[in-house]
């Protein structure tokens, strides 16, 4: 299969999940609400991705979200020492899922975002359609890091399958605009709302290699913190975050009632 498949002329009917949706890759916030899709970065799962994100979560759910925290479909090597179960959505080499010189052509951070393969891509939307039938639908996605560029290709493809139409908003966390091998369907302006939270101290993905991804965005806003590659959960963060949430889905509910 072509990954340009999976978005030209795709079927209204979501395909199948691996597994068990929720049950098996996925962790499920309690609160009521509208859900939102929770992606982790490369080297992490989501397991360990919520006990690192717990601040945040709770202020969301206590806020009326239900965060749905995927599990990515490939085992890739450990971020870090604590992480038992690492994924990633998506690799570069068949025979080594570690090797990411592909994008690491001089063997140092930052990493080059080129049209190179991406490989896994077509299970990994398999997995997330298949998700959003069973644990949603969502109306937005929370990304971090490889999750952030695998949710810049989730809110492109929402503009044209009906399997992800539900999306309302994205936030990105560290997040670069990925461009496949072969993936001349995906350029122009993505016009989903978001949110570009961005690191001025961060080595892995730089502040000028974020405001790519906004580039790509018309409607969007930045956040710059002083940290590196994290999700920033201060104090000053949270509203940053909340607000937006709340504007995002008072304009969809507007609309709705004003067009039923």
């Amino acid at each position: 299969n072509n990954v340009r498949d999976l978005f030209v002329d795709a079927p209204d009917k979501p395909r199948p999940v691996p597994g068990k949706g929720v049950q098996n890759g996925a962790s499920a916030g309690a609160a009521s609400g509208h859900k939102v899709l929770v992606l982790h970065g490369w080297g992490q799962s989501g397991g360990t991705f919520e006990k690192r994100t717990k601040v945040l979560r709770k202020k969301l759910e206590k806020a009326g979200a239900t965060l749905v925290y995927a599990h990515a479909p490939h085992a890739v090597p450990a971020f870090s020492p604590d992480e038992t179960d690492a994924r990633g959505w998506w690799y570069y080499n068949d025979e080594d899922r570690g090797d990411c010189s592909a994008v690491l052509p001089d063997g140092e951070l930052p990493f080059q975002v080129s049209a190179v393969p991406f490989l896994g891509l077509e299970d990994t939307f398999e997995y997330l359609a298949g998700l959003w039938q069973t644990a949603g639908p969502f109306a937005g996605v929370f990304a971090f890091s490889q999750g952030a560029g695998m949710a810049s290709l989730v809110a492109k493809c929402a503009e044209r399958d009906a399997r992800f139409a539900s999306l309302r908003y994205a936030i990105f966390v560290s997040g670069f605009w990925l461009r496949p091998a072969g993936g001349d369907w995906y350029v122009g302006p993505v016009h989903l709302p978001s949110l570009h939270v961005m690191g001025c101290a961060d080595a892995m993905v730089p502040e000028a290699v974020n405001r790519q991804l906004v580039a790509r965005y018309p409607n969007s806003r930045v956040q710059v913190h002083g940290g590196g590659h994290i999700v920033p959960q201060g104090a000053a963060d949270i509203p940053v975050y909340l607000e937006f949430i709340q504007e995002c889905m008072a304009t969809t509910t507007t609309t709705t009632t004003t067009t039923t």
